[in-house]
């Protein structure tokens, strides 16, 4: 449970990420610091104050002669040379960035790629703290420009840049890359392509300049752009064969390293680019990418078998392990998640579970503060903020959230009672609604205690459980009546989550809510320039969400993020943004033997 007194003294830790709309970003940090090697990862986690705000309209100018190319600050005690060994837990689904949501695409996609402009990935443990990792630096654009009305984003490639096979990088590839991810071209999916919904067209002003036209404002357009998904891919080699992106790793790209061998489900390993254009970086000389169960990791770092494991952190009992048993090991302070939250959802085009007083039935059921002890063993933060980030700005008023069924956390058991009482009053006897309840891999925790909850009002519960892969195919076709899995976005603006989980037609509104009304609000919303008239719409979009049951939010998982005792260069990121991003990249990471 968190006290007054450890919120205020956590907020007095951290600054100010983002101040206002409009606010530049700046791309240059102090060289990072090393992490606390002490026990401590489990105490109270952080809870920032995040203000909102676009990221920068132009790239900052940089002179510091002790920067890279792109300007990010060079360590002067880095040493080059030395292998990073990174565990990644599964194979699947696919090698198609632009098409999942998880898995192995990111961990051997990102090392061979670049992005357009890209979210922080280096920095101090204060930086991490703050939240650095949310601000947007130059990648493949050395700078960028938005028109004074909000419509137009023009993007200045660097001058030089080739891909791996010698062909060099143009704004048609840019292009085509963003075309395929909005419009979902030759994707069997494009999950991003919800937040491209403003894009009118883009254009190519000459070989350099890459500019994207909007129909309407969209203030939290760059941090889009940002996303970790979207890689830019040589058109060259994938357009009109994208199938490739889905069987095989990434072999053409213009990141810091390439891919010299893969064993399917062994380890990915890949070698530094002695021409990348991002001199003098990348400070390895190697990347190893074993598969390993995330169940084993813990005892891996723990021996010195890897240096990262799961790239975002460590959590509740293999956090507890990992801190006890391992001296050597470098541990952050423990942090909640932004966009990481355990839900249940119900299909929405399926009768009884689209029903009102059954989905209100179901909510009610839920003891959320049980579930977070328990089941995450307090390693989660129980639903205090609706659907966004607690802390934030745009956190929902606690007094709202308990007028919605099953979110007044403190009546657990009249929440029950109301519970048996509605669906008496369906119509439904005490175990005539039995609950086909999918389990995807990463959710085998809440079970138990979700079963008991939901049992106690009336339903009759039946678990099926399913691999990574099976889990994504099922949740993207839509089967089944009611899962319980994790979900996850990749950035603090109210867009990412009401656009992807909600949005009708979004590909990863795996439940098929589907309301008009929501979707005009969100629309509106997005395009609102004053951020308060922008945050009251998002609290009016979420509270239609919530109330409707779009999704049963069951918590906000935590993390502590923890590496290896060589690990240098490493500043962790707990919004996907990084952490699926240029974090995986491990072009700033250095190697200390």
């Amino acid at each position: 449970m968190y006290t007054g007194a450890t919120i205020a003294r956590r907020f007095r830790r951290l600054r100010v990420l983002i101040a206002v709309l409009g606010l530049a970003v700046v791309a240059a940090c102090a060289p990072a610091t090393e992490p606390s090697t002490e026990t401590g990862g489990t105490s109270t986690p952080t809870r920032p104050t995040v203000v909102p705000g676009s990221a920068a309209t132009s790239s900052p100018t940089l002179s510091d002669p002790k920067v890279s190319v792109s300007g990010i600050p060079l360590d002067p005690a880095a040493k080059f040379g030395g292998t990073l060994r990174k565990a990644n837990t599964s194979e699947g689904p696919s090698f198609s960035l632009w098409e999942e949501a998880g898995g192995i695409p990111f961990a051997v996609g990102q090392p061979v790629t670049n992005m357009l402009v890209q979210p922080r990935s280096w920095g101090t443990n204060e930086d991490f703290l703050n939240h650095a990792y949310l601000e947007i630096a130059p990648d493949l654009a050395q700078s960028w420009e938005q028109s004074a009305d909000g419509l137009s984003w023009t993007f200045k490639l660097r001058e030089g840049i080739k891909w791996s096979d010698g062909t060099p990088l143009t704004c048609a590839d840019a292009k085509w890359s963003f075309d395929s991810i909005r419009t979902g071209d030759g994707l069997r999916r494009s999950p991003r392509a919800v937040h491209f919904f403003a894009v009118k067209d883009t254009i190519c002003a000459d070989d350099l300049t890459f500019v994207i036209n909007l129909n309407r404002a969209k203030p939290g357009f760059l941090e889009v752009i940002g996303m970790p998904y979207n890689v830019v891919l040589p058109k060259h080699i994938y357009d009109g064969k994208t199938d490739l992106l889905r069987e095989n790793p990434i072999s053409v790209g213009t990141g810091p390293f390439v891919l010299t061998s893969w064993i399917p489900g062994e380890q990915y390993t890949f070698a530094r680019k002695a021409d990348y254009w991002n001199q003098p970086f990348p400070y390895l000389e190697g990347l190893e990418v074993p598969i390993i169960a995330t169940s084993a990791q813990a005892t891996a770092i723990r021996a010195g078998r890897i240096d990262i494991g799961p790239i975002q952190g460590f959590q509740a009992g293999a956090a507890e392990q990992v801190i006890r048993e391992c001296t050597a090991c470098q541990v952050y302070d423990r942090v909640i998640a932004m966009g990481v939250d355990p839900a249940l959802m119900v299909n929405h085009t399926r009768a009884p579970w689209n029903e009102p007083a059954v989905k209100d039935a179901i909510s009610l059921a839920i003891d959320r503060k049980k579930l977070v002890q328990v089941a995450f063993g307090g390693w989660a933060d129980p639903v205090t903020a609706g659907v966004f980030f607690p802390g934030s700005y745009w956190a929902m008023p606690p007094e709202l959230l308990k007028t919605i069924p099953g979110y007044n956390l403190d009546t657990p058991e009249e929440n029950k009672e109301r519970a048996r009482q509605l669906l008496h009053d369906a119509g439904y006897a005490p175990g005539e609604l039995e609950i086909p309840l999918s389990v995807g891999v990463y959710s085998v925790d809440e079970v138990p205690l979700l079963i008991e909850d939901l049992q106690a009002v009336g339903f009759k519960v039946t678990p099926h459980n399913y691999e990574v892969a099976a889990t994504y195919e099922i949740m993207g076709a839509g089967d089944f009546d009611v899962f319980v899995h994790g979900f996850w976005t990749s950035g603090i603006d109210p867009d990412f989550q009401l656009y992807e989980q909600f949005y009708t037609g979004s590909d990863r509104n795996y439940n098929r809510y589907s309301n008009p009304a929501f979707d005009l609000l969100v629309d509106e919303m997005s395009q609102t320039l004053d951020v308060s008239e922008r945050r009251q719409k998002a609290w009016d979009a979420a509270e239609i969400a919530l109330r409707e049951h779009a999704k049963f939010f069951l918590a906000m998982q935590s993390y502590t993020p923890i590496v290896g005792g060589r690990v240098r260069g490493f500043m962790p990121s707990i919004a996907f943004q990084a952490s699926y991003g240029p974090l995986q990249r491990s072009e700033v990471i250095w190697i200390d033997e």
